[in-house]
């Protein structure tokens, strides 16, 4: 039978993330986590964040669906985008300024 909590979870984390993501492939949202060494930003994704939170959620049993639906929608939309798979941004090919970040 299909959860109710499930669906809608996975409808609301997906929209929540398409409004708080990059509107497109290499525009930077909102909620952004970057990685800083010398010669690289490393990008991590919020799809693999949530995809990380679920299974810790998983693997410690907890038994909320909505959070999980949540978690799944925002792994789905995250995996909408074409650069989904691109972590490492060196430093000499691209030269960040504060609008990429807006």
């Amino acid at each position: 039978m299909i959860d109710i909590k499930l669906i809608i979870g996975i409808i609301i984390g997906f929209f929540i993330s398409e409004i708080f993501s990059g509107r497109k492939e290499g525009k930077i949202g909102a909620s952004i986590l970057i990685l800083e060494t010398k010669k690289h930003f490393y990008h991590l994704h919020h799809w693999l964040t949530s995809l990380i939170i679920l299974i810790i959620l998983m693997v410690l049993s907890v038994k909320n669906n909505f959070i999980y639906g949540l978690l799944i929608g925002m792994i789905i939309q995250g995996l909408t985008y074409k650069d989904f798979y691109k972590f490492l941004i060196r430093k000499r090919e691209i030269k960040l300024s504060k609008k990429a970040f807006k």
